[in-house]
């Protein structure tokens, strides 16, 4: 059986890098990228396994369970921190006594930054926004530790998912009900995985439904403020535009409100607004004006999450969870 001097030879590093790096600790003590690739490669062709009870005896310091959260860094950022905020809200809720560590990756290239996942670094992980690419990759690692994919789909993990269909139906059955027929969809130029399954089950709604719309009304840019400024202006200039509109992020849709401002509209009078809610509820609710929104329940996913490592942790054995969150609807003064 391999130990971690034949880790350590095969590198032609230390028995102290290598432990480092084990531990989680690569980043603290600066040992580069490089170097972790090559110590994970060599415990994989060695079969070197890191002894899991030796290393929470070295920890017993911190015998908390230390939980990562990896979010991908690119504009969807914030939402990182909207979720941190709630994991340690439900921490406290729950009176649950374990430590949350933030973790970025490159969307695409979980693989890159997948070394503490790997080598079990942490009790468990939460991955949020992978990709399809991500998800294979993970699955053909078999991590030792629990790990929970949030908003995505998957046999081998546990998930956590907001249940993008009924968003999708409940932003469009709300427009029905409301006796708009016709509608302009802002959203982004690349949409995410979740994102690209929310239009498409909006706009397969509004097909059930009988609501219009127009392909030169659905109107893309960056999922953004500043990309919801820029498509509520080609919105504006339409020469027979709906007076419905639906915006695929919060943020977008904040934009928006600021361009309709500028054109003097008024709102719900000259144009109507509905958005999906990723964010952090304030964003909408404290909007000028407020705005109607289908929410997606940011904080009982993460509570969810939270439960579900808890529930892992104290069954290793336990059969994948997996866990489908209902869309809530807000209706404020953007929307008659």
């Amino acid at each position: 059986m391999a130990t971690i001097k034949d880790v350590a030879k095969e590198c032609g590093v230390s028995v102290t890098t290598v432990s480092l790096i084990i531990n989680g600790k690569a980043k603290e003590r600066r040992i580069s990228e490089k170097t972790c690739e090559r110590v994970h490669t060599a415990m994989k062709k060695l079969g070197y396994r890191p002894n899991a009870g030796a290393r929470a005896l070295r920890a017993s310091d911190d015998a908390r369970p230390i939980i990562a959260f990896f979010w991908p860094n690119d504009n969807r950022s914030g939402m990182q921190g909207d979720f941190l905020g709630h994991f340690q809200n439900v921490l406290t809720e729950l009176n649950y006594d374990a430590k949350i560590v933030a973790e970025s990756y490159t969307s695409g290239k979980l693989e890159k930054a997948g070394a503490p996942i790997t080598s079990a670094s942490y009790s468990a992980v939460i991955i949020g926004a992978c990709t399809p690419e991500d998800i294979l990759w993970l699955e053909s690692q078999s991590p030792r530790i629990p790990v929970v994919l949030m908003n995505r789909d998957s046999n081998v993990f546990s998930t956590i998912c907001s249940d993008n269909e009924e968003i999708g139906m409940s932003a469009a059955r709300l427009i029905k009900l409301a006796g708009y027929n016709e509608v302009a969809v802002l959203t982004s130029t690349r949409p995410y995985v979740a994102t690209g399954v929310r239009v498409r089950a909006f706009l397969n709604a509004c097909k059930t439904l009988d609501i219009k719309v127009r392909d030169e009304w659905i109107i893309k840019n960056e999922n953004s403020i500043e990309g919801g400024v820029k498509a509520a202006e080609v919105y504006c200039n339409l020469p027979d535009r709906p007076q419905m509109v639906y915006a695929d992020s919060d943020s977008m849709a904040v934009g928006a409100l600021y361009t309709f401002y500028n054109h003097g509209l008024k709102l719900p009078d000259d144009v109507a607004l509905l958005a999906i809610a990723l964010r952090n509820k304030g964003i909408t609710e404290y909007s000028i004006p407020p705005c109607t929104v289908v929410a997606m329940p940011s904080k009982k996913i993460a509570k969810s999450c939270i439960e579900t490592i808890r529930t892992i942790l104290a069954a290793p054995e336990k059969a994948p969870i997996h866990v489908v969150i209902e869309p809530e609807v807000i209706v404020r003064q953007t929307f008659r």
